[in-house]
């Protein structure tokens, strides 16, 4: 596996690659924003609305994001333990929202903070 740095993405180019609609493109802002953006609620509201996106690329990744903000934050909203929770249904990404929900636990209680109901 090759790591590369995550770029900084201004919120207004993030927008924009969201508005055109391009598959990779959409990734490359959500991962972007997820890792840069300091305003955690923003990114959430971001992460959510791609979250019933018709492509399970991107709605996996939707999940891997949710574990990244956690572990760079240290807690998630309501709002985004409910959107894993829905796309824990979907079998098609369900390990990689099993492996999100592991690194919101990890992360979240390591800060002394509590997370969703059962996870």
């Amino acid at each position: 596996m090759k790591y590369e740095t995550v770029a900084p993405m201004s919120r207004e180019n993030a927008l924009e690659v969201f508005e055109k609609g391009d598959e990779t493109a959409i990734c490359d802002a959500l991962v972007r924003i997820t890792f840069h953006d300091v305003d955690k609620e923003w990114v959430q509201v971001q992460l959510i609305r791609f979250s019933t996106h018709s492509s399970s690329e991107i709605r996996g990744l939707i999940a891997t994001c949710f574990g990244h903000l956690a572990r760079i934050h240290g807690s998630l909203g309501e709002d985004a333990m409910t959107t894993l929770e829905e796309l824990k249904k979907q079998s098609n990404i369900s390990e990689r929202v099993d492996d999100a929900l592991d690194d919101i636990e990890m992360y979240t209680k390591n800060r002394g903070t509590e997370v969703g109901g059962g996870f």
